[in-house]
């Protein structure tokens, strides 16, 4: 995978023990794909993707996440002891008229690693890649009833701009999404 410049792994310390932020590896590939299928499986109301269809269709986007990565997707994952415990990635949009901002998604961190700062440290690697790609705003959707993902998403200076209504249905059960987004200093 080509590392853009301005990224560095970030090794820190949490209550819970020691913390790498880096870029997927090849060797990742199949924890990747675990770790998707651990989040739709657990939370299947919080992702737009159902646990049933995303295997194949993640098997195949997971070559975006290692080696092959374009330079308008920049994934990240969190290993502790050398097990991936979390991941998110941020998209530039590639339409012309919306390549100015870029799009959170795939945003999952086992519940036992959360609330010790690692997706926020996460984030700001996110506004790094945003300024470097000369972006104006970041964008994410989030279901209104994920309120860790909310308060996070707010103490990382995002806003609310919008809710979706009915936005996923999962098991007869309608679900809103808040859309969130977030202006770049850069």
């Amino acid at each position: 995978m080509n590392q853009p410049e301005f990224f560095q792994p970030e090794v820190f310390q949490t209550k819970l023990g020691p913390v790498i932020i880096r870029l997927p590896m090849a060797s990742d590939q199949e924890n990747i794909i675990s770790l998707r299928m651990e989040a739709l499986t657990l939370f299947p109301q919080f992702f737009g993707s159902s646990a049933d269809q995303a295997h194949e269709i993640f098997q195949q986007w997971a070559d975006h996440w290692i080696e092959t990565t374009p330079d308008w997707f920049f994934p990240l994952v969190c290993e502790c002891d050398g097990k991936l415990v979390g991941m998110a990635a941020i998209r530039r949009e590639n339409s012309p008229k919306r390549a100015h901002y870029g799009t959170i998604i795939a945003v999952y961190l086992q519940q036992f690693w959360q609330g010790q700062g690692i997706m926020q440290r996460m984030f700001q690697h996110f506004d790094q890649w945003a300024i470097y790609q000369g972006l104006h705003h970041i964008k994410l959707s989030v279901t209104t009833s994920n309120l860790p993902a909310v308060r996070m998403y707010l103490k990382a200076g995002f806003k609310f701009y919008a809710t979706d209504l009915f936005a996923l249905k999962v098991d007869g059960v309608f679900y809103d999404n808040y859309q969130m987004i977030k202006i770049i200093d850069g």
